[in-house]
């Protein structure tokens, strides 16, 4: 209860008018995050230990890191993880009154409009608006329109994909469109053949797509057929070697399969306990893993 009472004073809007993208985010969280005392360096008991008990902590740095927001990337990253605790953790959403914060980012992304002459991976933030606001909010006000959809899924355009990372930004909005528009989907589906092969070919990018598959596509995903598919990557990819936002992206990806059990989630959950957050990303993944 005192955590609730101090996260509504953290979260507060000052006026309706921003004169600057961004001023009506970076005013809702205006305590200064203290780290907890070497929490990395304490004795893993368990994955509850480390995480669980440890969310409030997170919770406070992401909202404290809300008032450095200054990128279209960086609103989407807000927007996705607290669209995705809304989705899978409402009592969590509820309890630390998450809605407004939400809200307020919903309120900037419209004022963002993406361009024909964007790159796949300019591109994304765009992607992301579209899909949490459809997912959450059964609400299309901020759908991409037919014509750039023609040009981003273009065949010249996919043919020139070459590495693994633009593929799966590539598939990613591909899995987007099942959701969104499934009419488009059907139609630009024909790319997932090549955008998969070329995924393959990098543990980073397959890692990515098994958090894409479960964050975008939850309600079409057998939890035990996936948790097969995750635990048999963890198994054969050198996790110390990955990312640590997609540490713990994985690791999050394994509760909301309920495969905390397993030994590969306890695994990554000892990779994430040798390392504190840093960047806007690892905050935003943290935070979720935590959940």
């Amino acid at each position: 209860m005192m955590f609730k009472i101090l996260v509504c004073k953290c979260l507060f809007l000052i006026g309706s008018c921003s004169t600057k993208p961004f001023d009506s985010i970076t005013q809702f969280a205006q305590k200064t995050y203290t780290k907890p005392a070497a929490w990395h360096q304490q004795k893993i008991k368990s994955v509850h230990d480390i995480f669980h008990n440890r969310f409030e902590n997170f919770l406070v740095l992401f909202l404290n890191s809300c008032k450095t927001i200054n990128t279209v990337d960086q609103l989407a990253q807000a927007i996705m993880t607290l669209s995705l605790i809304k989705q899978h953790y409402p009592k969590v959403f509820e309890r630390y009154e998450l809605g407004q914060l939400l809200t307020e980012c919903f309120k900037q992304a419209v004022t963002f409009k993406p361009l024909q002459s964007m790159t796949l991976f300019e591109l994304q933030p765009y992607f992301d608006f579209w899909y949490f606001a459809q997912s959450c909010y059964k609400n299309s006000y901020l759908a991409l329109d037919a014509d750039l959809l023609k040009i981003i899924f273009s065949q010249s355009r996919f043919k020139t994909i070459t590495d693994p990372i633009t593929a799966l930004v590539g598939l990613n909005y591909l899995i987007i469109l099942k959701t969104c528009n499934v009419q488009r989907y059907k139609k630009y589906k024909r790319h997932i053949p090549l955008l998969a092969k070329l995924i393959e070919k990098d543990p980073v990018a397959k890692g990515y797509l098994l958090v894409c598959q479960l964050f975008y596509e939850k309600q079409q995903v057998n939890n035990n057929n996936y948790l097969q598919n995750l635990k048999k990557y963890c198994l054969t990819t050198s996790l110390e070697e990955l990312p640590i936002d997609l540490i713990a992206q994985l690791y999050a990806c394994y509760k909301l399969a309920d495969g905390l059990e397993t030994d590969s989630a306890k695994n990554l959950v000892t990779i994430l306990g040798k390392h504190a957050p840093g960047n806007f990303q690892e905050i935003c993944a943290y935070t979720l893993a935590a959940c």
